[in-house]
C-alpha cells in the first residue's frame, strides 16, 4: 500500500535585519552634523520602518531617525575637550515596527587641540642703570591638557638677557650696554 502524509507549514514573522549601524566622527573644533540611512533586510518581505526617534539626547550629542531609515547625529560642541586619540561614544536604540531592535553606534575621536599662549609687550626706557621687566604668559588648552611653555634661560638678545619658565614666568634684564643708546 501507499499512504499519504501532509506536511504543514506554518510561517512566523521574521524580524528585520538591521545593519549599517555605526558612524565615526573626528573632533575638528566645530559643532559636527553626520548623516545616513540604516539598511533593513526582511526575509519574509513583510514591509517594516523604522520607529521614529526625535533629538534624542546622548552624552555627546542628539540623534535623530525618520520612518525611512534615515538618521542624522548632532554633536552637542565642538568636544574641543577631548584629547588627541582619545575615543568615546553614543550609543542610541533603533526599533522596527516589526520589533527588531538594534544598537546605533557613534564613535567619536579626539583630535590635538593647539594651545593658545598670551603674549606680552613691554617697553623699556633706557636709564642710567640696568632694567629690568618681567611678568607671566599664560597657556590655555582646550583639550584640558597639561600644556607647559617650554623653559629657556639667559637667551641672549642685542641688548639683553631673556629668561622665562614652565609655568610663563618670564624676566628680561638689559645688559650695561644699552647706555650707548640715544
Amino acid at each position: 500500500g501507499s499512504a499519504t502524509v501532509t506536511i504543514t507549514i506554518t510561517g512566523t514573522e521574521d524580524q528585520v535585519v538591521i545593519t549599517d549601524t555605526s558612524t565615526s566622527l573626528i573632533e575638528n573644533d566645530v559643532v559636527q552634523t553626520a548623516t545616513g540611512r540604516l539598511s533593513l533586510t526582511d526575509a519574509d518581505d513583510i514591509v517594516a520602518t523604522v520607529l521614529l526617534q526625535n533629538n534624542i539626547a546622548g552624552h555627546y550629542g542628539r540623534f535623530s531617525i525618520n520612518t525611512n531609515a534615515e538618521w542624522t547625529y548632532i554633536t552637542n560642541s565642538a568636544l574641543d575637550d577631548l584629547d588627541a586619540g582619545e575615543v568615546v561614544t553614543d550609543t542610541f536604540t533603533v526599533q522596527t515596527t516589526d520589533g527588531a531592535t538594534a544598537q546605533f553606534v557613534v564613535t567619536i575621536t579626539g583630535s590635538e587641540d593647539i594651545a593658545q599662549l598670551t603674549s606680552a609687550w613691554v617697553v623699556i626706557t633706557e636709564r642710567d642703570q640696568v632694567q629690568v621687566a618681567s611678568g607671566q604668559l599664560l597657556v590655555s588648552d582646550a583639550d584640558d591638557m597639561a600644556s607647559i611653555v617650554v623653559p629657556q634661560n639667559n637667551v641672549a638678545g642685542a641688548l639683553g638677557q631673556f629668561e622665562i619658565d614652565a609655568q610663563g614666568l618670564w624676566r628680561y634684564r638689559m645688559n650695561d650696554n644699552a647706555d650707548a643708546l640715544d
